[in-house]
């Protein structure tokens, strides 16, 4: 059976996450949503315009509507914005933990302006 779901990663087939950003007052939360259909081992990526920001292997939630895996990061507000930068393009991947690896195509960007975080 895990061949067959492997051969079904193999085919490219691995659909693109959703990426959300909120924050409650104390920190930043940014969620990948991964979609169901992933069963195997994966590690999401969270990006800025700069490059990688950080990488969590398989922290898996159900998220609020039960169809999706999220995974989540908690960047601290001073890793996003300094005093000459005051917005982030932020996306993320998640890709698949086999040999080669099989990576998802990044999330749509979504942008955040410090000012909306004034934590």
């Amino acid at each position: 059976m895990f061949l067959i779901t492997l051969d079904y990663f193999t085919l490219g087939s691995l659909q693109k996450p959703i990426i959300s950003v909120s924050d409650d007052y104390v920190q930043i939360n940014i969620a990948c949503d991964i979609p169901s259909s992933v069963r195997a081992d994966f590690t999401c990526s969270l990006y800025t315009e700069d490059g990688l920001l950080h990488r969590r292997v398989s922290q898996i939630q159900k998220s609020q509507s039960g169809e999706n895996h999220l995974c989540v990061f908690y960047p601290s507000y001073s890793e996003l914005f300094t005093r000459s930068v005051n917005s982030r393009n932020l996306s993320c991947d998640y890709y698949i933990n086999t040999e080669p690896e099989i990576r998802s195509p990044r999330s749509d960007t979504h942008t955040i302006r410090g000012e909306d975080f004034l934590l």
